[in-house]
């Protein structure tokens, strides 16, 4: 089955200014948000700080040890890697380096430093952030196609660990981040889309796989079940898709391009056993250059579906598609 109402020339898959600045936007007033315990964080070690005459003394104040590490450009990360003696030496070399030359100034030394560092902490969440956004759009869009049809589904969200199942009557959109499973049934036909697992036949992480596969409606490691399901049953592998929520034009090539890659291992992997399982692939942020190649692989139905994620139109278009596959 396929649809091409929504794309009638490449073209229609760039991303326009508005969608573009739109984005972007919205990126900026989560980004402020984000940053608002890290701005709070830093005024409350200022003030404290500021009541100490001697930044020596800093080491003997419990609740600033951790703030001078950060300071010292040490993110929470790599601080796992470090022992008391390490955390000591970094804190006097950074003391003797940069807060003693400051003089009476150690104070506002200390909060812009650690500042610079959850500046890159900030920076790594918002990446985090833009690919969930967009898992989470698409996950909106496929919902309402299967409320619209009256298709029941069930869903399986993982937090600490833990799988936890829930039906379509009682679903929140808080947990649309959290989403690692999605099961529904169309015309007794079961479907399984199971989001970011690695594969095994190319042994590579795909955003978007879909299986005709029922699955035990309990609270349990659906996904284990399920690429076992690949492995033993390649037959009943329907399709894979990658799904790109970066709004960013500068990165919107290499996103092709690695997405494209993924997707060219897949065909690689399963053609051979004349096994063919569709391949799509959405983007927020597409190109002329491109939107070209998509739209090339798309009437060659090399690339059996595509869509913008910013295209009302086009996403509803892929979704029909998808949840009758």
């Amino acid at each position: 089955m396929r649809i091409h109402n929504a794309i009638q020339q490449s073209s229609d898959l760039v991303t326009s200014h508005e969608a573009t600045r739109s984005v972007f936007i919205e990126m900026a007033l989560e980004k402020n948000r984000k940053a608002t315990p890290f701005i709070s964080e830093a005024k409350h070690i200022r003030e404290i700080s500021r009541q100490i005459k001697n930044p020596w003394d800093l080491l003997k104040t419990n609740a600033l040890q951790g703030a001078i590490l950060t300071a010292c450009g040490i993110s929470d990360k790599a601080l796992k890697f470090f022992n008391d003696s390490d955390k000591m030496e970094a804190a006097t070399n950074f003391i003797r380096n940069f807060l003693e030359p400051a003089g009476e100034a150690f104070p506002d030394e200390l909060t812009y430093r650690f500042l610079i560092t959850r500046g890159d902490t900030l920076g790594g969440m918002m990446r985090n952030f833009a690919g969930k956004v967009g898992e989470s759009k698409f996950t909106d869009y496929l919902l309402a196609a299967l409320r619209v049809n009256k298709i029941d589904y069930y869903m399986w969200i993982k937090t600490k660990n833990k799988y936890t199942l829930h039906g379509s009557n009682l679903f929140e959109q808080q947990h649309y981040y959290d989403i690692k499973a999605l099961h529904w049934v169309y015309e007794e036909k079961p479907y399984l889309l199971i989001y970011n697992t690695n594969v095994p036949a190319i042994e590579k992480n795909i955003d978007l796989s879909l299986i005709a596969y029922k699955p035990i409606l309990s609270d349990y490691d659906v996904i284990t079940d399920a690429v076992n399901f690949m492995t033993e049953n390649p037959s009943g592998i329907l399709g894979f898709g990658e799904l790109k929520g970066g709004i960013d034009p500068a990165g919107a090539d290499e996103h092709w391009k690695t997405g494209n890659s993924a997707l060219q291992r897949i065909r690689d992997a399963y053609g051979p056993h004349k096994l063919n399982p569709k391949t799509f692939f959405i983007a927020a942020a597409i190109q002329k250059a491109m939107a070209d190649e998509i739209y090339k692989q798309y009437q060659k139905e090399i690339l059996s579906n595509a869509a913008n994620l910013t295209s009302e139109k086009q996403m509803v278009s892929l979704v029909e598609w998808l949840i009758k596959l």
